[in-house]
Parts: structure tokens; C-alpha cells; sequence
């Protein structure tokens, strides 16, 4: 079966859009992924029913650490960690705006895993916040940056 989703199984996502009750995921909330109903749904520990996959992102690697390492705190709770203050990781929050917070994955865990020079950051970080924040004028920033790597790549090979 194919599902709509970049989900697998043992995954750890963030809920960005939680609802009421006491089976159901809560909004910020970190859960471990368990298995799929349908295209669109996956199971989660600790609760009883299917959720659409649309309400949850791939946890970044701080939020990762924090639910592994709150994960037992609470045996009521079940997956259901909940950072605690103190231990906020940087991975997790955002100063100067949310244009990031939505992202499946991070600009700069992406940027990091990848390996990618300063430059090639920068390309990625503009693009992705384009909607939300800079609009037109971060694409021209990505484009100035992309224009910079081509002028230094092209003196590089001669």
C-alpha cells in the first residue's frame, strides 16, 4: 500500500493541530508513530484512533531528545511528552517570528545534515521562509546567493 505521507514506522512527529479529549493528540504534543490506517492516517502510541497524517510534522532533533528523554516520565501520559521549560533546545524555538515553526524539517538541521557550505544555507533558508516572511524579496536573496556561488564556482574552474 502507498501512503500519502513521508511518515515510517518508530518516526517521532510533532502535532500542530491537536483537538479535545482524552484520546486525543494534543496540540504541541510529541508522539512515536505505530503504524497506518488508509493513505492519509497513522496510528500513534499512546492513543486508540486513527489520525489524519496532515495534522503532524517529523519531529526536528531537538524535540526528538525531549521526547526520548521525557517519553516515561508519566505512565498516564503514555507519548505524550511535553518539554519542559528548562530543557528547550534551540532546535525547538524560534527568535524573531515563527517562519520556520512549520517546516517538516528545519533549515538549518537540514543545512547541518547535509553538510551544505555557508552559501548553499543560505539558499535553503531563504527559500523556505519565503511565503511567511520576506516574501519576494527572500527569493532574491536565494537568487543573489545562488548568482555569488555560480560567479566563485565559475572562477574556481578556470
Amino acid at each position: 500500500m502507498t501512503y500519502n505521507h513521508a511518515f515510517k514506522l518508530g518516526d517521532v512527529v510533532y502535532c500542530r493541530e491537536g483537538e479535545t479529549g482524552d484520546a486525543a493528540p494534543l496540540k504541541g504534543n510529541l508522539y512515536e508513530v505505530v503504524g497506518f490506517n488508509g493513505h492519509d492516517d497513522v496510528r500513534l502510541k499512546g492513543l486508540s484512533l486513527s489520525w489524519r497524517a496532515s495534522r503532524f510534522r517529523l519531529a526536528g532533533v531537538g524535540e526528538i531528545a525531549i521526547y526520548n528523554a521525557c517519553k516515561n516520565d508519566d505512565p498516564k501520559r503514555g507519548s505524550r511528552a511535553q518539554p519542559r521549560p528548562a530543557e528547550a533546545s534551540p532546535l525547538t524555538s524560534q527568535v524573531g517570528g515563527g517562519h520556520y515553526k512549520d517546516c517538516a524539517i528545519q533549515p538549518v538541521e537540514f543545512v547541518h545534515a547535509n553538510g551544505l557550505p555557508f552559501i548553499e544555507g543560505s539558499v535553503v533558508k531563504y527559500v523556505s521562509r519565503w511565503r511567511k516572511k520576506g516574501g519576494i524579496q527572500d527569493l532574491k536573496k536565494a537568487k543573489h546567493f545562488l548568482e555569488m556561488l555560480i560567479e566563485l564556482e565559475e572562477k574556481a574552474a578556470a
